[in-house]
């Protein structure tokens, strides 16, 4: 590579590195909401019945008021935590390794666009539970 004039050889050098990291990325036009939820998601249907069920989770999104997840939904006793909405863009990236491969590079594409967010910040209301917790006592 030779210098072109007025340019000095170490900056063409910078130019051809920041050229090797640019990425093109298709963003599709679908747009959501995120909802960052604190911790494992093993089913979507757990993560929903956390949040309400669909009916709570999109009256909350209609009216842009806060969101309710409740780690314990079968305890009435539960306390919530409270999701606040951040009007912020974001993307939501889908990130797939094909199985059985660990060391293969990851593919990463764009799943869609976010218009805002919520996120739970609030610290937790632990509460202690006995052994007995969830049986029914009477019962025979």
């Amino acid at each position: 590579m030779s210098a072109a004039p007025g340019q000095p050889r170490q900056r063409q050098q910078q130019d051809a590195a920041d050229e090797a990291d640019t990425v093109d990325v298709k963003v599709p036009r679908q747009s959501g909401v995120a909802v960052y939820l604190p911790g494992y998601i093993g089913s979507v249907e757990s993560a929903l019945q956390t949040l309400g069920g669909e009916t709570a989770l999109g009256k909350a999104l209609q009216e842009n008021s806060l969101l309710k997840l409740r780690l314990r939904p079968e305890d009435p006793a539960s306390h919530p935590l409270i999701g606040e909405r951040l009007e912020r863009p974001g993307l939501v990236l889908r990130v797939a390794r094909p199985r059985g491969q660990p060391d293969a590079a990851p593919h990463i594409s764009v799943a869609c666009r976010t218009h805002a967010s919520y996120a739970f910040t609030g610290l937790a209301n632990y509460q202690y539970l006995g052994q007995d917790h969830g049986q029914v006592r009477g019962a025979s």
